[in-house]
Formats: structure tokens, sequence, C-alpha cells
């Protein structure tokens, strides 16, 4: 670290490296740099810099970085593709032919099930097509291996709207008449309610409301207010694991 510059003293200069190490950083492995000190040596009980996380062994697991896309609604009974890659962290590429664990949790729950797993293809991409039965939060797993390291992606959460059917017992009637509109809402809602709406100058107006049955069906009845044709739809609004859904649109003539 300090030597004459001069050759005027009195700084006397010690050359301990043989020539051949002059390059080395401590070529006596015992000042700055020692992979492995043995006891009573200063490095052993001092700052290293081999201990330093920027100098990694060739053996340790690479990093790696795993995502998961596909948020959206869905009606019930459909599947949805939520992609998962996984790749190498530094350089990006896809790591091919790793297995990825897929895991969900179902709103209002706490923990964690399996949904599935899936192999990485040659762009480290894994593909999960589940069908939820409510909306439920995903995520993917990789355990890691002899080369890479464990990684988790973020979240994705998957909202599952039910699927209201709804059917007019007659699509025209006459003034004096009622309509009937019978339908079901899957999954199972039995004791919640729907509502009957009839559409007025461009907004919905509620005309009538049902509690589901224990099969989860319904019947609503309404009398239409004048002679033309009028748009009805069935509305189940949302509950702690559902969005709220509606029912197709209904067209009733009026004589």
């Amino acid at each position: 670290m300090c030597y004459d510059d001069d050759a005027s003293g009195p700084i006397v200069m010690t050359v301990v490296c043989p020539p051949e190490q002059e390059a080395l950083l401590d070529c006596g492995d015992n000042d700055y740099f020692n992979t492995n000190p043995a006891a009573g040596n200063y490095l052993a009980t001092h700052w290293n810099t081999a201990n330093s996380s920027f100098l990694q062994d060739d053996d340790a697991p690479r990093p790696a970085q795993l995502s998961l896309t596909g948020a959206a609604t869905i009606t019930y009974g459909d599947q949805v593709t939520l992609p998962s890659r996984l790749t190498d962290e530094q350089t990006t590429t896809g790591i091919e032919g790793e297995q990825v664990n897929l895991f969900a949790r179902r709103a209002g729950t706490a923990g964690e099930l399996g949904a599935g797993t899936a192999t990485t293809d040659a762009d480290g991409t894994a593909a999960f097509t589940p069908a939820p039965a409510a909306t439920t939060t995903y995520r993917t797993s990789f355990p890691g291996s002899d080369t890479y390291g464990t990684a988790s992606s973020p979240q994705v959460t998957v909202s599952v709207r039910p699927k209201v059917t709804a059917r007019l017992q007659a699509s025209t009637v006459t003034k004096s008449q009622t309509i009937v509109v019978t339908g079901s809402v899957a999954p199972n809602h039995h004791g919640q309610r729907v509502y009957l709406q009839r559409q007025t100058t461009g907004t919905w107006k509620g005309v009538a409301t049902a509690t589901l049955t224990n099969a989860s069906t319904y019947t609503l009845k309404a009398k239409p207010p004048a002679t033309g044709s009028f748009t009805y739809r069935v509305v189940k609004r949302a509950d702690a694991d559902h969005t709220s859904a509606t029912s197709p649109t209904l067209t009733v003539t009026v004589r």
C-alpha cells in the first residue's frame, strides 16, 4: 500500500509476494481474500472479500424469476387461461423443462390449495386453464433445481360472476296481463335475492324481486306499464365471493 517513490527514504519497501503472484489481490491469503481461511488466520475473524455476495460460487443456484398473467372476469362454468413464464433472472431467457406449480386461494378463505402443475416449454412458459367456481387469487411457484433457485410469481385474481338464466313465459301479452320470468342462478345461491329490471329511457328500473329457492331457481312477475315493446333483465347482486351478474335481455310486446 505504501512504497518509496524516489528511493530517498525513510520508507523501506518490503516485497512479500513472489514475482509470479504480484498481480493477485492478496498473495498471502491473509489480508483481503481467502476462500478457506485456517484457524488463526486474520481473515478467519475479520472481513474477508471472498465472502462478498457479489462473488458467487459457480456451483450456487442461479436466480430465476416467475411471472403470471391472465387477470380476468369470467362467467361461472368458463375457463380462464393463466400463462406463467419461468426465466433466468440475469439473462431473461426462458427456462425449459421445469415443473411449475399453481396455487389458488378462494375469496373469503385464508389458505392456499394446490391447483395444478405444468412443465415449461422452450420459451419457459407453463399454461394453466382453471375453471374457478368463485373469485379466486392465483400464484405460481417454482421449487428450484440443481441449476436454478426457487421463485414465486406475483398474485393474479380471477373474478367470477354467476350465470343467470331468464325465460319469458310469453313474449307477447295484453295490457292487462302479467309477465312471468323464470330462471336460475349458478352456482347455487339459495336464500339470496334476484331483481327484475325494466329499461326506461336509457336506465334500468327495478320492478320485482324474488328469493332464490333451495335449487337456486326463481319466478318473477310484473305488469308492463302500457302497450308497446319493453326490455327486461334479471340481476344478481355481488356477494363475498362473486361479482354482480345479469341475465340476457328479454323483449316483451304488449298489445
